[in-house]
């Protein structure tokens, strides 16, 4: 299995590495406060930027079922977001349920509508 899920014509969808913990941490807790209306409260004495929550994201990506893609600019390979396709059916129901974010400041710039794309031609590729 590839780590690269796919590209569009700004942005690298690749799947979640033991290596991307501490910018994946870093830029979930800067955008912490942006995120805090969407995002449920974690469970008391849980760090939700620590290695135990970045662990769930990383064992969770089964590459069948669901997947998981950290989102990178090409121009200069910062990490935008994440998105994720689970329950992922295909045949004639082609069916998924989508979990994304952006870091705050990635807003407003279409990243999400690619990424988004991106991921659905790779979980509904034919195989």
């Amino acid at each position: 299995m590839t780590d690269i899920i796919g590209e569009s014509d700004r942005l690298v969808l690749r799947r979640v590495r033991l290596a991307d913990q501490a910018e994946y941490c870093a830029v979930l807790e800067r955008s912490a406060a942006f995120h805090a209306p969407w995002s449920p409260l974690p469970p008391e004495g849980s760090d939700p930027f620590g290695a135990e929550a970045f662990a769930k994201v990383y064992k969770s990506d089964d590459g069948v079922g669901c997947v998981r893609g950290l989102v990178f600019a090409k121009a200069d390979g910062r990490l935008v977001g994440s998105v994720n396709a689970n329950a992922i059916v295909r045949g004639a129901f082609q069916n998924t349920f989508i979990g994304y974010w952006l870091a705050e400041g990635e807003t407003g710039q279409g990243y999400m509508t690619e990424a988004i794309g991106v991921m659905l031609n790779h979980a509904f590729r034919p195989t």
